[in-house]
């Protein structure tokens, strides 16, 4: 499984679209089957130069306006994170790339899904 989420790119993000093809190449050309890599989708965000994460809940809760646009990534307060159309496109890159699937960290971060649309309900339309 690709987990790059806990890794930091140079913008201080971490799990961007970037780093899930770089993922894929170098599996790729290691000569590692695609239809047995999965693919990380975290449910928390990360502030540059600090690795105190916040969950998806806490960053919306604190910025409710985040789920009316589910294409932007990051907070006012500077924690990147996967919001709901990013999660989608995950999904779909990993259909196109042929992997084996997604691997969610962790539900319990998630926000209800009778509130807004959840990160889970994003991943199960796409």
């Amino acid at each position: 499984r690709s987990m790059t989420y806990s890794v930091m790119d140079n913008n201080g993000q971490h799990s961007s679209d970037k780093m899930d093809r770089e993922t894929v190449k170098e599996w790729t050309t290691a000569g590692l089957p695609i239809s047995r890599l999965t693919l990380g989708i975290p449910f928390f965000g990360v502030k540059k130069n600090e690795r105190h994460p916040k969950t998806f809940s806490e960053i919306v809760s604190a910025e409710p306006n985040l789920l009316k646009y589910p294409d932007v990534d990051a907070s006012k307060d500077g924690y990147f994170f996967v919001n709901g159309g990013s999660a989608a496109e995950k999904v779909e890159f990993t259909a196109k790339e042929g992997l084996a699937g997604v691997m969610l960290w962790e539900l319990g971060q998630d926000i209800r899904s009778d509130s807004a649309k959840s990160l889970l309900e994003h991943i199960s339309e796409a």
